[in-house]
């Protein structure tokens, strides 16, 4: 994969990653996006339940949601970050979505 771009789009990888890749995943749409670029994440996203993490603490397959704050936490150094739409309901299933528009800092 060749970059930087100007819009990057991710429906639905980011939240299915473990905490590891998580943080190489922010290292590679970082490096990919020029100054300015628009980066449009969908993702789910709920605080999770107990037994939600120990779950997802086992499984191999990496993550059910993110929790809330923790796209401003892995990408907020390098994006200005708008969230654009979501929803949570700890009653249904999945319990929470969210979507934001995030703009690459830089010149």
């Amino acid at each position: 994969v060749h970059g930087p771009f100007d819009l990057l789009v991710d429906y639905g990888t980011f939240d299915d990653l473990n905490s590891r890749d998580r943080d190489a995943y922010v290292r590679e749409v970082t490096a990919l996006a020029a100054p300015r670029a628009r980066f449009l994440l969908w993702c789910f996203e709920w605080q999770l339940l107990r037994w939600e993490r120990v779950i997802t603490a086992i499984l191999p397959f990496g993550g059910l949601a993110l929790i809330p704050g923790e796209v401003a936490q892995r990408f907020g150094c390098f994006f200005d970050i708008e969230p654009i739409a979501g929803q949570q309901d700890l009653a249904r299933w999945p319990r929470g979505w969210a979507a934001y528009l995030m703009t690459r800092l830089g010149t």
